[in-house]
């Protein structure tokens, strides 16, 4: 695949996402902030329920970090299960039932292209709600350990990959 077939989808989806930002600023601010504000306290509540759950794990004296442990792995487990779920579902949808495969197709690009394009597409759809759903949990799960920086810097990317695999099956 050619640099020039990048700049091609690069060109034409930066486009679309302007023109996806403008259409934004058409609704009214009530919505968009009232949809900030929900996303904003299902986070903080989602982090304050995890930090919670973790505290409570911790007041039992011998067994309580090994159980916040367990549960870390069993959150894991479950999110990627449901992240492979979502995958099949939207790689099947932007594969083979989305309407810009015709436009994909009209362009000078290679089938390579047109592929990554698509497979970058599903990774961005199916992996945006994992991240949303993990981050307040894996941060609870920092503060609860008293994890350093490190530990904040490399937990998403621990995700992003469990979203990348997941595409890649």
């Amino acid at each position: 695949m050619k640099a020039s077939e990048y700049a091609v989808l690069v060109r034409t989806y930066g486009r679309l996402f302007r023109n996806s930002l403008r259409d934004i600023q058409r609704h009214s601010r009530l919505k968009i902030a009232f949809c900030a504000v929900s996303l904003l306290a299902f986070g903080a509540g989602a982090y304050f329920l995890a930090w919670e759950g973790f505290r409570f794990l911790g007041s039992f004296p011998v067994i309580g970090p090994f159980l916040a442990e367990r549960l870390l792995y069993v959150f894991c487990y479950c999110l990627f299960a449901l992240l492979l779920a979502s995958t099949l579902v939207t790689a099947y949808l932007v594969f083979y039932k989305s309407e810009d495969q015709i436009l994909l197709l009209t362009l000078p690009l290679s089938w390579e292209a047109v592929w990554t394009k698509k497979f970058l597409e599903v990774l961005t759809f199916s992996a945006w709600a994992l991240l949303f759903l993990a981050l307040p949990f894996l941060a609870a799960y920092g503060r609860f350990k008293k994890a350093g920086t490190l530990y904040y810097l490399l937990g998403p990317l621990h995700f992003a990959g469990m979203a990348w695999v997941s595409c890649a099956l």
